[in-house]
């Protein structure tokens, strides 16, 4: 279990920036993968390193298992190498004089108490085995692929034993077929070791795909956190619908409120959606609708639909993504059947599942959350 309480940090010379930890708090379950997601600067690889001891906070506590590693209020600090921690940076930190066993060995090398050189070989050897690296124990380190380093780092970062694994970035500098597979194995290790873990990264394929828990972050605050399928389908405000994923973000006003829907005139008509908390008649809002909550069609269904022009197409394998003018706004429409064929200027019609509608309150208003703060509809 990790547990973060008022946690504060500031570099030197600068007020709160992006680049800080303002009043951060976090619990991270026991056997639990909590991810830190959010863009450049927003303040989560400096949350890792407080986390691991490489960095001092100003304020705060932090919790690792039952014991207290950090209070600077109680003059409490633990050094890094003294927390039950694991921790792959992003540049792997690789040493080419040394083979992979003597590699994933090194955090044994002058412990306490010390360990038997006979004992050091069969922790590395094991710790390899874990990742499937046991074969290739006394090849030279440069020797290794990308994805065969990652593994080591991996390995490195386990043989303590650790209470907690800090992953920070581990995939960046992969290809993009490496990086998916290794996201597979370490999120499958993760689950099979029971190992508390915080995974740091700016992308979302990478959050949504191995996090227990998803923690948005802007400016150094937690924005919103939550189950991945809930962050991703029904975000609470526009910053984490607008980073997670893409998102149809359209100007609106309340038409009418009424128990279980919420009437929102927009600029290609009107949606009935689900309840937006707080919402009254005359209230400006956006609406958020993900590309793939729309049915697609040449021919103008039975019912109520909207008369679009397709600006262009991308092919991504598996569907179609296509940017259609509607009404003046280009909205972008994702199609899993295939819809080969529809070119620029080609006239379509969409239906929306209103279902799938989010309404948030307009960027501005009273109601509408503040900037990388607490948001003001929950769900």
């Amino acid at each position: 279990m990790i547990k973060l309480t008022g946690l504060v940090k500031r570099f030197p010379g600068r007020t709160v920036t992006a680049n800080a930890v303002d009043g951060l708090d976090l619990e991270v379950p026991a056997g639990s993968l909590a991810v830190l997601l959010g863009p450049s600067g927003c303040g989560k690889t400096t949350t890792l390193r407080l986390i691991a001891g490489l960095d001092r906070p100003d304020r705060g506590e932090i919790v690792i298992g039952d014991e207290v590693v950090c209070d600077p209020g109680k003059g409490i600090f633990v050094r890094a190498h003294r927390r039950p921690i694991g921790i792959v940076f992003q540049s792997y930190a690789i040493w080419p004089h040394m083979t992979v066993a003597q590699n994933v060995a090194f955090p044994l090398q002058g412990g306490r108490p010390r360990i038997p050189r006979r004992k050091v070989r069969e922790r590395a050897v094991a710790a390899l085995d874990l990742v499937g690296l046991a074969d290739l124990a006394d090849r030279p380190a440069p020797a290794l692929s990308g994805g065969q380093q990652q593994r080591v780092a991996l390995a490195r970062a386990l043989i303590r034993e650790p209470k907690v694994l800090l992953l920070d970035e581990p995939l960046s500098n992969l290809d993009a077929g490496l990086r998916d597979r290794m996201r597979d194995e370490i999120r499958a290790m993760q689950q099979r070791l029971g190992i508390t873990t915080v995974f740091v990264t700016h992308d979302q394929d990478e959050a949504l795909a191995v996090g227990d828990e998803v923690v948005v972050m802007s400016e150094g605050r937690i924005v919103e956190k939550g189950l991945p399928q809930d962050i991703y389908a029904w975000p609470r405000t526009e910053f984490t619908a607008r980073f997670l994923g893409v998102s149809n973000i359209m100007a609106g006003t309340v038409r009418s409120v009424a128990p279980g829907v919420t009437e929102v005139v927009i600029a290609a008509g009107v949606l009935r959606c689900r309840p937006c908390p707080g919402a009254r008649d005359g209230d400006r809002v956006s609406v958020l609708m993900r590309p793939e909550s729309f049915l697609l069609s040449r021919r103008r269904p039975d019912g109520p639909a909207w008369r679009g022009t397709v600006d262009f197409s991308i092919y991504r394998g598996d569907c179609w993504d296509y940017h259609v003018k509607v009404a003046g706004e280009v909205l972008k429409v994702r199609v899993y059947q295939e819809k080969a064929g529809l070119a620029h200027g080609d006239i379509v019609f969409l239906v929306p599942d209103e279902s799938a509608a989010i309404v948030l309150p307009a960027p501005g208003t009273a109601s509408a959350p503040a900037p990388g703060g607490a948001p003001a509809v929950v769900r």
